[in-house]
């Protein structure tokens, strides 16, 4: 039953918030130049999102009032980067608090659920997130949105190849 519920969860939110950036795409993007290496990324985060929420819903406590919390704002700011393809630099700042509220709710999961070595290897993949948000958003807001918008596109498709087949993070058992 907890699987049935934790792949409606998983499916339910990659759906949402793929309705929400094909909305955003549809609606309010203005320049293809500008957004496309924005909803590139997005449709990567899209992918690895779908895969976390699938492995780590498992192991949530499924009442724990910081995690409910968290997921509440992972939502919004999964809803407020996907209706910021327009912008970079907005786009930029929404995924670099996106991915510091997700490094916090794991960390808050490490007193609270199994797996140590799985939460503090993601907490570390997070980490590089914030790190490599926290250098494009600088370097967008410095002048050079494109340049910083196609940087962290790129490296995040490394990323995600190599979390995917060299070193699959996504997995309980590796853990």
């Amino acid at each position: 039953m907890q699987d049935r519920i934790n792949t409606i969860r998983s499916v339910g939110g990659t759906l949402l918030f793929t309705g929400i950036g094909v909305f955003s795409c549809v609606y309010l993007v203005r320049d293809w130049q500008v957004s496309l290496p924005l909803v590139l990324y997005y449709a990567i985060l899209l992918w690895n999102t779908y895969f976390s929420i699938r492995l780590f819903s498992q192991i949530t406590p499924p009442r724990d009032v910081a995690q409910i919390v968290s997921d509440i704002l992972l939502l919004l700011l999964y809803m407020l980067t996907a209706v910021s393809f327009w912008s970079v630099s907005r786009f930029l700042f929404f995924s670099l608090l996106l991915f510091i509220v997700a490094t916090l709710k794991y960390v808050s999961l490490l007193s609270i659920a199994q797996h140590p070595k799985l939460l503090k290897r993601k907490i570390s993949v997070d980490l590089l997130g914030v790190l490599a948000h926290a250098l494009a958003f600088g370097g967008a807001v410095a002048g050079f949105p494109s340049l910083s918008a196609w940087s962290l596109t790129v490296v995040f498709l490394v990323v995600n190849a190599i979390l995917f087949s060299v070193y699959p993070l996504y997995q309980l058992d590796r853990a």
